[in-house]
């Protein structure tokens, strides 16, 4: 529960059987993963809004107008990130271990 209190319940496939209801195991991401991950969800829209605002701004933008259109940007990435959510969620892959 790293990300907070909230509990996540996943669906992996498991290729060993011998699992039971209740039993302790690690689930297990790789870590370029969890680095990937990372950049979709703050890197990459951080870097949009900065991007924005600072074209918006040279180009002589009222800050108010480049400030609200580079905060816009973000319901565009987020709408596509959603609706790409088959295709990223192939890209990440979880392993079950017993403990």
């Amino acid at each position: 529960m790293a990300g907070g209190e909230e509990e996540k319940l996943l669906h992996i496939p498991v290729p060993d059987p011998d699992f039971r209801i209740g039993e302790k195991v690690r689930v297990i991401l790789a870590q370029s993963l969890g680095f990937r991950a990372l950049f979709l969800g703050y890197v990459l829209p951080f870097l949009l809004v900065l991007t924005v605002l600072l074209v918006l701004t040279a180009a002589g933008s009222d800050e108010l107008v480049a400030g609200l259109a580079s905060l816009a940007v973000l319901a565009p990435y987020y709408v596509g990130l959603k609706l790409m959510r088959g295709k990223v969620d192939r890209q990440f892959s979880f392993f079950v271990h017993k403990t």
